[in-house]
């Protein structure tokens, strides 16, 4: 099978979905297949030049989309990301002239506009501004839906992230459901961690530095309320408020706390971390939880995404907090950091759960039964 994935980016070190795209992409070449990549920005050099296709301005989207497919003779399109307008008519173009297939993933819940902000639990203009997003999707109409309703009929098939998902993407969008189908993100990391290597004191955040969904506010906040003077929080990531998180932390006056911006290898920190944090305001099925989980640096996070259930068993794999309660965030963070035993069989567990569920192989075993359903075409 010759497969063109669409993307908005594809360097790895970017974001979760970007990871995703290239574990697949490596994973479906062990099968047997060929895959290719349509993308907008941030090129990688980890995939070979003559595989990949960045989009101009100077062309239509749909002359350059032809032109990947009757070149590289491609029968499978996978949309990981650019489902706006703009790729509307391109997407239908081609599925009727060139009779390719078209699976679309969803990479986040289907509920993402569903304003869940509160005040004091992010900054004052965040909460003002999902205020005034909120009015204006009810009275100016939804986007985030529309697009979901075009690409659910555009596809062959859609992929949602967790089965939680389905009936409130069928109830939002008053679809059948009959195209759906939950594949869950597979684990960027192959390396099988040893629980023999020794760890730190060290609570760890990997995240864009973007306020909007990751709310790292909440974190310092947190931070500041569990006030654990032998342990150190390390926070990995850039994006537009890092700035921000700096100015906080340092008014605040938080003490045994670093950030350390983008890193090319976060399995470092991962490996050497004991406690991982999140606390987005909505998540699709997150991938730095499954690489927490993955190097048995056990996460606390907020029930702020129904996939969080898939990856964390609470008190067990990881802790589920009620989302927003921050209290009682910094008192679980606390008293995790004070109970050895608990935290070592939570660390040892989360291992287990995250070999057996999100492995690459096991989620490409799903990939290839949905492709098996499909009726492809051979290539051009």
């Amino acid at each position: 099978m010759k497969i063109l994935f669409v993307e908005n980016a594809i360097l790895p070190t970017r974001g979760g979905v970007e990871r995703v795209t290239y574990t697949l992409y490596k994973g479906f070449q062990t099968l047997g297949h060929q895959c290719f990549v349509y993308f907008r920005q941030a090129d990688s050099d980890d995939i070979e030049a003559s595989y990949k296709y960045q989009e101009n301005e100077t062309q239509s989207i749909t002359e350059q989309l032809s032109t990947c497919i009757v070149k590289w003779g491609i029968n499978l399109l996978i949309c990981q990301n650019l489902h706006g307008p703009k790729y509307w008519d391109a997407y239908k173009f081609v599925k009727a002239k060139y009779k390719v297939n078209i699976v679309t993933v969803l990479h986040s819940n289907p509920d993402i506009w569903v304003n869940k902000s509160k005040w004091g639990h992010t900054t004052h203009f965040i909460y003002f501004k999902e205020l005034l997003r909120s009015l204006a999707l009810r009275l100016l109409g939804n986007p985030f839906r529309k697009n979901q309703i075009q690409m659910y009929n555009l596809s062959d098939r859609y992929v949602l992230l967790s089965d939680s998902f389905k009936p409130v993407f069928c109830r939002l969008n008053r679809v059948d459901g009959k195209k759906l189908t939950a594949i869950g993100n597979p684990c960027s990391f192959s390396e099988q961690y040893s629980e023999k290597q020794d760890k730190n004191n060290t609570v760890l955040v990997v995240s864009r530095m973007a306020e909007q969904q990751k709310r790292i506010t909440e974190v310092l906040k947190i931070w500041k309320e569990a006030n654990i003077s032998d342990w150190s929080l390390v926070l990995i990531g850039d994006g537009p408020d890092l700035s921000l998180y700096k100015r906080m932390a340092a008014s605040m006056h938080l003490k045994n706390i670093e950030f350390l911006g983008a890193q090319k290898h976060p399995e470092k920190w991962y490996r050497s971390s004991k406690i991982f944090l999140m606390t987005s305001v909505w998540e699709g099925l997150s991938m730095t939880l499954l690489e927490a989980q993955h190097y048995g640096c056990v996460p606390i996070v907020y029930n702020s995404f129904s996939a969080v259930y898939d990856i964390i068993e609470d008190n067990k794999t990881g802790i589920i907090i009620q989302h927003n309660d921050s209290n009682g965030f910094a008192d679980a963070l606390r008293q995790l950091t004070c109970d050895s035993a608990k935290l070592q069989s939570m660390s040892t567990n989360a291992i287990i759960s995250s070999n057996s569920k999100y492995d690459l192989q096991t989620i490409l075993q799903q990939w290839e039964a949905l492709f098996s359903s499909l009726d492809l075409k051979t290539s051009r």
